[in-house]
């Protein structure tokens, strides 16, 4: 790794952590106040929402403890690094939207048996709602910014969980709202929490699915497949190639490939064919970290 590519890693590394503790920040913050006003205002709907962001602190501080791994050198036991650490917390944090949403569908579905409703909802539970609106989008407009940035999955996955908080206090708002207008409308409440949950899920599901491929070791997509070969095709005294493999870890690509050149040129002159393949192929690839070459004679 030369210096500009580790300066580089050391501040997206930052503003990764900046990032995510802000998000704890606001995350815990937000179980306070809504715990608080929906306590003082009589509101089981402003609550539940407090529980449900608290499933967004554990994602926040799962985040903080996870970058200082998968941004660990490599070593003897990791060779090309620990970047499917991020993966594997990015399809946590998929699984932690997905529980979120079970918990809201079940709570919603039983409101509807149970016919539960709160006769005596007072107008400052209004506040805990709109706060978390407020805060939870700017925090996932910040961090869905920062993530695409940095290409970081796991910061992409947590962003959408800070979104999710938002739909659902969008949602409490609502049926907050609702209760203290007139009370006999909770059902409101109930309906508006399932179709919630149906989005959150969605949402997790986007998020893990491309987790579990790269952790079931999916290689690169077919367009970076096809630039690499053309690009090493293009090259001078490059015949053909084939046998091009690619993995994905983090924000990384790896490849290996097969070159073919002519017979009867030395060894020398093959070795720098395939450091030519390799410089170009990492400048024409930006996320191309290691490509291992093998030269093959042309007949």
């Amino acid at each position: 790794m030369d210096k500009l590519q580790f300066e580089q890693n050391q501040e997206n590394r930052r503003q990764f952590k900046l990032v995510a503790a802000c998000g704890l920040l606001a995350s815990i913050s937000l179980v306070i106040i809504k715990f608080s006003l929906g306590i003082i205002g009589h509101s089981y709907t402003v609550i539940a929402d407090g529980v449900e962001s608290i499933s967004d602190t554990i994602t926040d501080i799962t985040l903080l403890f996870g970058i200082g791994l998968w941004t660990a050198p490599a070593d003897k036991n990791h060779p090309y690094g620990h970047y499917r650490i991020e993966a594997i917390v990015t399809a946590f944090v998929g699984f932690m939207l997905l529980l979120a949403a079970c918990t809201i569908t079940y709570r919603a579905v039983w409101g509807i048996i149970e016919g539960k409703r709160t006769d005596t909802v007072e107008g400052i539970a209004l506040f805990a709602p709109i706060a978390a609106i407020i805060i939870k989008e700017s925090i996932y407009r910040w961090t869905i910014r920062v993530s695409k940035k940095i290409k970081s999955t796991a910061l992409y996955a947590n962003a959408w969980h800070h979104r999710s908080d938002a739909i659902t206090s969008v949602v409490s708002l609502i049926a907050v709202l609702i209760a203290i207008l007139n009370p006999k409308f909770y059902i409101v409440d109930n309906v508006g929490g399932i179709i919630c949950s149906i989005l959150i899920i969605r949402i997790g599901l986007k998020i893990i699915i491309p987790a579990i491929s790269e952790l079931s070791d999916c290689g690169a997509s077919e367009k970076i497949r096809e630039n690499i070969e053309s690009t090493v095709l293009a090259l001078n005294k490059v015949k053909a190639t084939h046998k091009i493999r690619t993995r994905k870890m983090g924000i990384c690509i790896y490849a290996d490939l097969h070159v073919l050149v002519d017979a009867s040129i030395s060894v020398k002159e093959g070795h720098d064919i395939a450091n030519s393949v390799q410089n170009v192929l990492k400048e024409t690839i930006p996320d191309l970290v290691d490509v291992v070459v093998h030269i093959e004679p042309y007949e």
